[in-house]
């Protein structure tokens, strides 16, 4: 026999098909959340050491220019240190996945890690030649 969908079962699938998106939605923003949550503790609490390239101290912004001088940040250096953060932040997030067990998770936040620390690597070279061009121009 033919069984008819009754009213329940569809409200029950309306439900999934909107609760799947804020779960989403949820989900991503705690991720995002604790990431910056680690993000902050690294800046705080481990030395980055890069210091602004005007006035030698630590490196603390606020927007986009140095708060001990005041003049503003390049881009280039900025990058770096962002590069520098999302590398700490990722090994930091490893050791945590380590001690919780998730051994996929601390493979994958260690390898996201190197790669990071690649592409600051990479970027500084890449700024230090562009800066040797112009002082032999």
């Amino acid at each position: 026999m033919f069984h008819g969908a009754n009213i329940s079962d569809a409200l029950l699938i309306i439900a999934g098909v909107i609760l799947l998106p804020v779960l989403l939605t949820v989900a991503l923003t705690s991720c995002a959340r604790v990431f910056d949550w680690f993000s902050t503790a690294t800046d705080r609490y481990i030395s980055i050491s890069i210091a602004c390239e005007h006035c030698g101290a630590p490196f603390a912004f606020k927007g986009r220019d140095c708060k001990s001088c005041g003049r503003p940040i390049s881009e280039g250096h900025l990058r770096r240190y962002k590069l520098r953060m999302l590398t700490v932040s990722s090994w930091m997030l490893a050791i945590l996945s380590l001690i919780l067990g998730n051994f996929l998770a601390v493979l994958i936040l260690l390898v996201l890690g190197l790669l990071f620390w690649g592409c600051e690597r990479r970027n500084a070279r890449i700024t230090r030649d562009s800066g040797n061009q112009r002082t032999e121009a």
